[in-house]
């Protein structure tokens, strides 16, 4: 009885654990996209910024 418990206790503990790295792993990739994706509106809106100067020039 104990030994059948503390299997299933292992087998919950890794998956749990593998659940864990991958939920890690695709919020560190959400966050990646999220700090790159950040800093391509921000470039963007100042070309875009520069652009509207630019023409206003002419």
């Amino acid at each position: 009885m104990g030994n059948l418990y503390f299997e299933f206790c292992a087998e919950v503990g890794r998956f749990s654990l593998t659940v864990m790295k991958i939920s890690l792993s695709i919020f560190f990739l959400f966050f990646t996209f999220f700090y790159i994706y950040k800093y391509v509106i921000i470039f963007h809106f100042i070309l875009s910024l520069y652009s509207c100067m630019y023409v206003s020039l002419f």
